[in-house]
């Protein structure tokens, strides 16, 4: 597969290609001279203010305290139909022997915006229905809006042991500006904190914006997301979100890494590198979730104020297989496994990890549609919330990123999507966590149960 270097956020790309050329006139703003490597200039850009990051105890504790009264709206049936939908892609990503890791929060922002388009062509309905916010109780678009208005605020400055930050924008052809939905952009502005920019698609110039925009919200760590602009693409959205997070307990050092062996589903063992580390605070259980269900080791791992945790769950008996253990996880909602972990034991547990590093991409379009998405990929409906003319998704594409050794934890996904127009059980405490077989990682806001980021670690690769 084709392989994208990123190192820690999230990334969504929404293109939207509509009816109609791009003029030849210019975009606001200095364009860089250099589209593929263009410095980002903020003044390139219009986007919204950032607030001051706290900087004293107090300061620090006043945003907790906002983050959370924030966090206390989000309600848990929005949170679970995000999180069963994101496992459920998870599990039918899934493939033998491959790591793979994908981001649900990328993906519900990305499709929640893709929802604010959709109007009454037919396609909201269907939308709403598949991704599990009609089953939720979410079929007014301005609920759902307010929800995810509350879990990004909540996200915003939550913990200052760990960086996480969100960004979203629009970037319209200059062409095209004119016949979008002024509601779907003020919506876009005030729940999504959207910056708005509008620039010549056709000139080459524009590709080295947008790649610098990304470049700079994931400092430098992503240096672009695209090399060109399709001549149909009208608009394009993307949202970012950055995460990096440290070990709360320092674990050992390089000069301790353990050599030793990681012995994939197919029964090869391969060299690997472990690290250790004892933590205080930190969940862990052992044995079945539902009647009938596999012995899963189950380990979590907070993070700073202990807001957020990185869970591992792996088959107990290594005779059991870890894909049918996510299949039984998104059958079962994976919510119950987290459940069953944080109500588990508490005390000192030793835990060996191997570095690891990997990058992942596909297209879900298919998936998509094989889970039963129809309408946003035929002509017959549209999404009249964005513009008149008829649009289709033409693809979706989801790349990730997942680093994990002795300093901490990192992680990114970049979800694309883009639209055409249409021409005119036992339990028992163990004293050592060893995971040197295939094993699913999560990456969870603890407070709402968001989930930031889901994994399958099948080969241990380390560069």
């Amino acid at each position: 597969m084709k392989k994208l270097i990123v190192l820690i956020g999230f990334f969504m790309i929404l293109s939207l290609a509509g009816c109609g050329g791009s003029s030849s006139s210019g975009g606001k703003g200095a364009e860089p001279d250099d589209a593929d490597s263009a410095p980002f200039n903020d003044d390139d850009f219009t986007e919204p203010a950032d607030d001051a990051a706290p900087q004293t105890y107090e300061e620090w504790q006043n945003a907790y305290a906002k983050a959370d009264a924030q966090a206390d709206k989000v309600q848990a049936p929005f949170v679970e139909a995000n999180t069963n939908f994101g496992m459920k892609l998870f599990a039918k990503l899934n493939e033998p022997g491959e790591n793979i890791m994908i981001s649900p929060l990328s993906i519900s922002i990305a499709m929640a915006m893709t929802v604010g388009g959709a109007g009454n062509s037919g396609t909201f309905d269907e939308l709403i229905d598949f991704l599990g916010y009609k089953a939720a109780g979410y079929d007014d678009y301005m609920t759902l809006n307010g929800q995810f208005d509350f879990l990004l605020q909540s996200l915003t400055y939550f913990d200052k042991d760990f960086e996480l930050s969100l960004a979203n924008s629009m970037w319209l052809d200059d062409a095209f500006s004119g016949k979008v939905n002024k509601t779907f952009v003020n919506d876009l502005q005030k729940y999504y904190d959207a910056g708005y920019f509008v620039k010549d698609f056709a000139d080459p110039k524009t590709v080295g914006l947008i790649n610098s925009w990304v470049n700079s919200k994931t400092k430098g760590k992503i240096p672009e997301i695209i090399d060109e602009i399709d001549e149909e693409t009208m608009m394009i959205l993307l949202n970012a979100v950055y995460f990096r997070a440290n070990w709360m307990q320092q674990v050992d050092s390089e000069g301790d890494i353990e050599e030793g062996y990681f012995t994939m589903s197919n029964g090869r063992k391969k060299p690997a590198q472990f690290f250790s580390g004892m933590f205080r605070e930190r969940r862990f259980y052992n044995g079945q979730v539902g009647q009938d269900g596999m012995d899963i080791r189950m380990l979590a791992v907070p993070f700073g104020r202990r807001a957020a945790s990185i869970y591992f769950f792996m088959p107990l008996n290594s005779d059991d297989s870890v894909d049918a253990m996510i299949s039984e996880m998104a059958e079962n909602g994976i919510g119950k496994y987290f459940g069953r972990v944080n109500n588990g034991y508490k005390d000192y547990t030793e835990f060996k990890l191997p570095r690891v590093r990997f990058k992942y991409d596909e297209s879900v379009h298919d998936d998509f549609s094989a889970m039963g998405l129809r309408k946003p990929f035929d002509w017959n409906y549209g999404f009249d919330g964005i513009v008149s003319d008829k649009l289709i998704i033409s693809k979706i594409l989801h790349n990730t990123y997942f680093s994990m050794d002795e300093k901490g934890v990192e992680a990114s996904a970049v979800t694309k999507v883009d639209f055409e127009c249409l021409g005119e059980g036992e339990e028992f405490e163990p004293t050592v966590f060893r995971f040197d077989r295939p094993f699913v990682f999560a990456v969870r806001d603890d407070r709402t149960g968001t989930l930031l980021f889901i994994g399958k670690v099948e080969e241990p690769e380390f560069d």
